[in-house]
């Protein structure tokens, strides 16, 4: 099977995961990335790609 590749992250990219599959992440693109690609890109990133952050709201 053949993979096209949509593009490079920036190491400053923020994207959320939504799925997972063996030793990759199914991510979406927060914010247009510095390498151009757009907003609300989605594909699949290997899992040691990125790295992950956490947020929690505090009350």
């Amino acid at each position: 099977m053949k993979h096209t590749t949509l593009g490079t992250l920036h190491p400053a990219d923020s994207v959320s995961t939504d799925g997972e599959k063996g030793t990759w992440y199914r991510a979406s693109l927060q914010h247009r990335s510095a390498f151009g690609l757009k907003s609300g890109t989605t594909g699949w990133v290997t899992k040691t790609g990125i790295e992950p952050q956490v947020c929690m709201q505090s009350d």
